[in-house]
């Protein structure tokens, strides 16, 4: 089992994330969750800073003005995530 993946995806895995809330396929959500649950990797950042919205902020974007995201998710297994909070 890998410690961690890192991912810039095709979609985005909570809808709360969304600047706009729509939904993704959910066969793709699906299937990812399984990946995860597979593997005993959870999100890294979630579980780390649970009260931060977004690890990127963008106040110059051409599209939207003031939109944020969250560029890369890592996840990473129990183990890992502990070491990394101590």
């Amino acid at each position: 089992r890998p410690d961690y993946i890192e991912s810039n995806m095709n979609f985005v895995e909570d809808t709360i994330n969304h600047l706009f809330m729509w939904t993704n396929n959910i066969e793709v959500q699906t299937t990812f969750h399984n990946l995860k649950e597979l593997l005993r990797l959870q999100d890294g950042w979630h579980s780390i800073f649970p009260d931060k919205d977004f690890t990127y902020s963008c106040t110059k974007n051409v599209q939207i003005q003031g939109s944020s995201k969250k560029a890369i998710r890592i996840y990473q297994s129990c183990i890992n995530r502990i070491y990394m909070m101590n």
